[in-house]
């Protein structure tokens, strides 16, 4: 989820400290045939992420959202944005939406899971 918001938000809308990014990059990846500098947390299974840098992940995330969605005009939301490929576009606006959809789907699955394991489901 943090990691889909860095993608979003860096490397689509080019918005955000690099570094924030770069938290997500790995070195190595154990799905074939997938470019390392396509990669991800999620992508190197050898390496394991602490609940620390999970939660700091989150919280600097969340930073990037807020940031933007306190500087950014109604103009801004809807502004047309190119997208990788011919003749596609996007708006911050669809990409606020498609982080809301994300973060509440795989929200709701750890949630399931938690409690599947006797754990209290996450308050969202």
């Amino acid at each position: 989820m943090a990691g889909a918001r860095a993608y979003w938000l860096h490397d689509v809308l080019g918005e955000g400290d690099p570094a924030i990014r770069d938290l997500f990059r790995v070195t190595s990846t154990t799905v074939p045939d997938l470019p390392v500098e396509r990669a991800g947390w999620e992508d190197d299974e050898t390496h394991p992420r602490t609940a620390t840098e999970i939660v700091d992940a989150f919280r600097v995330t969340w930073g990037l959202i807020e940031d933007c969605l306190e500087r950014w005009t109604a103009d801004d939301i809807t502004v047309r944005i190119p997208q990788r490929g011919a003749d596609r576009f996007t708006t911050r606006g669809w990409v606020v939406w498609h982080l809301m959809e994300h973060d509440a789907h795989r929200g709701g699955a750890i949630s399931l899971a938690l409690g599947t394991n006797g754990l209290p489901g996450l308050d969202i």
